[in-house]
């Protein structure tokens, strides 16, 4: 009866394991103050257009709003147009914004949209001071095209935003600053030969 009970929760375990899932921000460059960055918000270990793939996700992302605000977001095509055969519901309130998309699909046709890989949303935020904001990711609900939950938990990476000073560029002299002491030689040179 243990060894049955044993092999039961070893396919559950590799069950859970087998369909693990990572979200997480590309890397960005530092940003100059005042102004935007567009950071995308990407799913990896999927099925590469087979299944697991994603019928719906539901995000918390909570960011320093003394450093970064929101400012928009555009959802990708990979669970269906936004609006269309997807459902999406975006809120912010200061430093919590929370991504919603929702697949009207069949897992059939979004296992041929689906990648292993793809970018879930792009969000684009406004820099407000110097210093350096985290991107950190809480997965409220990540679903297979079934329904299904598929295992994210700890598989999360959160991003930052470092937003730094515009360095002021040193003006170059002009050219005429430049030769104003070589005409000089010119004239003093012509002054003692006269």
């Amino acid at each position: 009866m243990r060894f049955l009970i044993l092999i039961i929760a070893s396919f559950a375990l590799f069950a859970n394991t087998a369909n693990a899932a990572t979200i997480s921000f590309n890397p960005t460059a530092p940003t100059t103050l005042g102004s935007s960055v567009n950071i995308d918000l990407v799913i990896s270990g999927l099925g590469n257009g087979v299944a697991p793939s994603l019928g719906a996700f539901a995000v918390d992302i909570a960011y320093d709003n003394a450093i970064i605000g929101f400012n928009s977001v555009t959802y990708s095509d990979f669970l269906g147009t936004a609006g269309i055969d997807s459902s999406f519901f975006t809120t912010s309130v200061a430093g919590l914004l929370t991504l919603d998309n929702f697949s009207f699909l069949s897992s059939a046709t979004l296992d041929t949209l689906q990648g292993a890989s793809f970018t879930l949303a792009t969000v684009s935020f406004n820099s407000l001071s110097v210093g350096t904001s985290t991107l950190a990711i809480t997965p409220l609900d990540i679903s297979d095209a079934l329904g299904n939950s598929l295992t994210v938990g700890t598989q999360t990476i959160d991003g930052s935003v470092q937003v730094i000073n515009a360095t002021t560029p040193v003006p170059a002299p002009s050219i005429l600053l430049l030769l104003i002491p070589v005409l000089g030689l010119f004239g003093m040179k012509k002054v003692r030969f006269a």
